[in-house]
C-alpha cells in the first residue's frame, strides 16, 4: 500500500501531529507539506492533516482534497476548540464532506493552539466586530489549547492510525 501523509499547518501544531503518525507508518511511505504534496494519483491511502478554519479545513488543504478521487484516505485535524464540541464536531463533518467519494478510514482531532497573530488581530476589533467574544471559558480553553498537541495527543494520532493499518492490511 502506498502511503501519503500530507499536512497544512499554521502554527506547526498539524504538522507535529502528521510527523509522528508518519513515524509509525510503513517504509516508503511519504510525508509532505500540502505546498509541496505531489499528485495523490499514484497513492493507494492518503492521510491528510489540517487545522481549523471556521469549522473546516484550511483552504490550502480543501483545495487538495478536491482533486483526491476514490481513495481510501484518513483525516486528522487541530483546532482551538474542544474536540467534542459542536464546533468541532462541524468541523470533521465538513472534513468528511470535502473527501466524499473516497473512503475514509480514520479520524482524529485534538485541541492546538490557535496563531497569536489572529488573536491579536481580533482583539484590536470593536466588540460588536469580533467573531467571537473573549469571555473567560473562551480564555480558559485558548490557554489549554496553547498546551496542544500534548504527548498524549499525539500517541492517540499514533494509535488510530496505527489501528487504521492493521484494518486496512487485514481486507
Amino acid at each position: 500500500m502506498r502511503i501519503l501523509v500530507v499536512y497544512s499547518s499554521r502554527t506547526g501544531n498539524t504538522k507535529k501531529v502528521a510527523e509522528a503518525i508518519f513515524s509509525i507508518l510503513p517504509q516508503g511511505a511519504v510525508l509532505a507539506s500540502v505546498g509541496e504534496a505531489p499528485d495523490p494519483e499514484p497513492f493507494d491511502c492518503l492521510l491528510l492533516g489540517f487545522w481549523n478554519r471556521r469549522a473546516a479545513p484550511d483552504p490550502a488543504m480543501l483545495a487538495y482534497m478536491a482533486r483526491i478521487h476514490g481513495k481510501q484516505v484518513g483525516l486528522f485535524g487541530t483546532q482551538g476548540a474542544w474536540p467534542d464540541s459542536d464546533h468541532g464536531k462541524r468541523f470533521l463533518e465538513n472534513a468528511r464532506a470535502a473527501v466524499k467519494g473516497n473512503e475514509v478510514l480514520a479520524e482524529f482531532v485534538c485541541m492546538g493552539r490557535v496563531d497569536p497573530a489572529l488573536l491579536a488581530r481580533e482583539a484590536a476589533l470593536p466588540p460588536e466586530k469580533q467573531r467571537h467574544q473573549m469571555t473567560v471559558e473562551r480564555q480558559k480553553r485558548l490557554a489549554e489549547a496553547a498546551n496542544h498537541p500534548d504527548e498524549k495527543d499525539l500517541a492517540l494520532a499514533k494509535a488510530v492510525f496505527a489501528n487504521m493499518l492493521a484494518g486496512a492490511q487485514a481486507s
